[in-house]
C-alpha cells in the first residue's frame, strides 16, 4: 500500500478493514497523504485489531490546516 496516494477517506476505509481483519502483521503506508484524521482512524482500528505489529509511515505527517482538522474530527465522530 506504499505510495497509493491515500487521503482521509482511503485511510478511514483502511482503518475499517484493519478493525475487521483477523490477522494482519505489517502495513506499509509510506508515501501516502495520510494526515491527522487518517492517523486517528488508524489508531482507533489498532485498539480493535491487536495482531498488527508494525505500520510503516513517513517520518512526519503531512501539514494540515486547523480548520481541516476540525472537519476531519467531525467526520470521524459522525
Amino acid at each position: 500500500m506504499c505510495s497509493l496516494c491515500l487521503v482521509l477517506l482511503g485511510a478511514v476505509a483502511l482503518a475499517e478493514f484493519i478493525a475487521e481483519t483477523v490477522k494482519l502483521i505489517r502495513l506499509d503506508l509510506r508515501g501516502n497523504y495520510i494526515r491527522t484524521g487518517g492517523l486517528m482512524a488508524l489508531m482507533l482500528s489498532l485498539k480493535v485489531n491487536q495482531s498488527v505489529t508494525r505500520i510503516d509511515l513517513d517520518g512526519e505527517p503531512k501539514k494540515e490546516a486547523v480548520s481541516n482538522f476540525v472537519i476531519t474530527c467531525q467526520c470521524l465522530t459522525a
